[in-house]
């Protein structure tokens, strides 16, 4: 990916006000950053031991931009992790002088100190093995941290600055500003496996709360339809992958038929995601074990991962990675929640910048796992991304640009529907619709044409939406759609 060109300014240059205040201004009504406006601090001095409120501010500005995603997501594990490890120090040390106490055998090493609390020396020894190690590792923390956070602020004061006010969320980091490297002794102690991928968007993208979240989807399936009547068997669904708050409506038209025709007690979900942040040229399997959500853990189907490993050519992803990719992570919810994470285990695969040949490849690898009953395939992707923004202003016809939009992925549906994957790859080079999830549909098409029911295979489209109704060249929008692919009754 190309990298902005980086100036840091001053650290010390002041943040001009009134440009942040035409930054939010700039803003809709609804936007979630506008209203971290009011109160929010840019002319406190720089101090390197007190990192959290310039990180604060950060995920206030970024809540979807990666790098700040991730460091703040890796800063509140590190401070568990070393709280943790003096907690644990402290606990030891207290047994320890706890078992000699009861012997009588307390030695007042610290006597000479004086009665800093008037109370006895045994006390203060509790005082001592839990104040020190706490300050040691908040004092190392903020000294981890300190540079790296830094030089987050000076893109962020340079970007005011500069008047730059586009979207936050698209805001690009150079290359070498990434978190720094978790302590995985610390984790390792405190027994959090690197074999969980985490649900590292829930809270920004999706509700953290289960709860809230079991509400939001319920209310999405129950306002969706489901008219399609002649399904014998579910077999897929293409479903967006956008915050719910955008596209967790059209999300649920699919998922509607999922509940209403579950395609067993215990099937396999193969999911493929576009790969939005890592450049890969073949597909990727998981090393995890375990897929989080906020209503419950996901089990990877390890024997099947395995199995693909041996008959074709996918690479292993790493847990950054994935984690950092959202494609994958926004169906989790949906699945957990009406499938329950007991009845089915997980094959994710995150598709990445592969050509045709590598396209059918893989669909003829995968089309006897799409032909078993106890299968479901979950493709996730996003239409169009139009806008400057996304450097795409494809607009084919007259009218409002909406309605453009809306044409030009009608089109994609169209090939689709038909399963001519001839037509929808000549209508991508034609009019280079870039969507996302493109190879990820391309597999599902030859997962099609491989299959033994073929004639019998289905895909409708259910439901179409945009994020925005585009009517000015300077506005954006991402466009949703939800389908399924079933056997006819």
């Amino acid at each position: 990916m190309q990298r902005a060109q980086y100036d840091p300014p001053s650290i010390t240059q002041p943040i001009n006000l009134s440009l942040a205040q035409q930054y939010f201004d700039s803003l809709p009504e609804n936007d979630i950053n506008r209203k971290y406006y009011e109160g929010v601090e840019y002319t406190k001095p720089w101090n390197k031991y007190d990192i959290f409120p310039y990180v604060n501010t950060l995920e206030k500005f970024y809540p979807y931009q990666k790098t700040v995603k991730n460091t703040k997501s890796q800063l509140d594990e590190d401070v568990n992790a070393y709280r943790f490890n003096a907690g644990l120090f402290t606990l030891a040390s207290w047994t320890f002088i706890f078992q000699y106490a009861k012997r009588g055998r307390v030695v007042p090493l610290l006597s000479e100190y004086g009665s800093f609390f008037q109370t006895h020396r045994l006390f203060r020894h509790y005082f001592y093995t839990l104040a020190i190690p706490i300050a040691i590792a908040e004092f190392e923390l903020r000294h981890k941290y300190a540079d790296h956070v830094q030089a987050l602020w000076k893109v962020h004061v340079q970007r005011l600055n500069k008047k730059i006010l586009t979207d936050p969320g698209q805001t690009e980091y150079p290359e070498e500003l990434k978190a720094p490297i978790r302590d995985k002794t610390i984790l390792i102690i405190m027994n959090i496996q690197y074999n969980v991928r985490e649900a590292v968007h829930a809270g920004s993208w999706y509700s953290k709360n289960p709860n809230e979240l079991k509400i939001q989807i319920n209310c999405w399936l129950e306002q969706a339809k489901a008219e399609v009547s002649t399904i014998s068997q579910l077999k897929g669904l293409i479903v967006p992958h956008a915050g719910y708050a955008y596209s967790g409506p059209t999300a649920g038209y699919s998922y509607k038929y999922l509940k209403k025709y579950p395609p067993g007690e215990k099937i396999k979900v193969f999911l493929l995601g576009p790969c939005h942040y890592v450049y890969i040229t073949q597909c990727c399997l998981t090393k995890q074990t375990i897929y989080e959500t906020p209503l419950g853990n996901i089990n990877i189907d390890l024997e099947v991962i395995e199995q693909l490993h041996k008959e074709g050519n996918f690479e292993k992803s790493d847990k950054d990675a994935e984690e950092e990719e959202h494609s994958i992570e926004m169906q989790l919810p949906f699945l957990a929640h009406i499938l329950g994470v007991e009845n089915f285990t997980l094959i994710p695969i995150m598709v990445g910048s592969i050509d045709a040949k590598t396209e059918e490849y893989y669909g003829k690898i995968l089309s006897k796992y799409f032909d078993d009953d106890n299968c479901l395939f979950v493709i996730s992707t996003d239409f169009c991304h139009w806008g400057n923004k996304f450097a795409y202003t494809y607009q084919p016809g007259e009218g409002e640009i909406f309605e453009s939009i809306e044409k030009l992925d009608q089109k994609a549906m169209e090939h689709i529907e038909l399963h001519d994957l001839e037509k929808f790859q000549e209508y991508l080079r034609e009019t280079e619709n870039n969507i996302c999830g493109k190879h990820c549909i391309n597999i599902l098409l030859h997962c099609i044409s491989n299959s033994a029911n073929q004639h019998m295979m289905e895909t409708k489209f259910i439901r179409y939406a945009q994020s925005s109704l585009v009517r000015d060249k300077r506005d954006s929008s991402v466009s949703y759609a939800s389908a399924i692919t079933f056997l006819e009754d």
